[in-house]
């Protein structure tokens, strides 16, 4: 019987690449909101709702994040309850 091969070379989407991270590394909130002020997106919550900021950010970086955290269940009201508590819903800017 011959062993399958797989390629590594495959470009992934940043949406693909989310849910294989998010499958076995579920997105801790304060990793994800520090990965997020390196890539140059500022978060906040305004009105019980997380608001990323994004304007000179890498789109990929953008895509990746965000399905990383809508992937990873009860990710989104992690954060929100982190930035709560921690900020008092001021923005964590990069």
């Amino acid at each position: 019987m011959k062993a399958a091969r797989h390629s590594c070379d495959r470009d992934y989407s940043p949406v693909e690449a989310a849910y294989a991270v998010a499958k076995y590394f579920p997105a801790d909130p304060r990793v994800w909101l520090e990965q997020c002020a390196l890539a140059g997106i500022a978060v906040s919550v305004w009105q019980g709702r997380l608001c990323t900021y994004f304007e000179n950010a890498d789109g990929e970086q953008v895509t990746f994040l965000h399905s990383w955290l809508n992937l990873t269940p009860g990710g989104k009201a992690a954060v929100i309850s982190l930035l709560d508590r921690s900020t008092g819903n001021t923005p964590v800017l990069p």
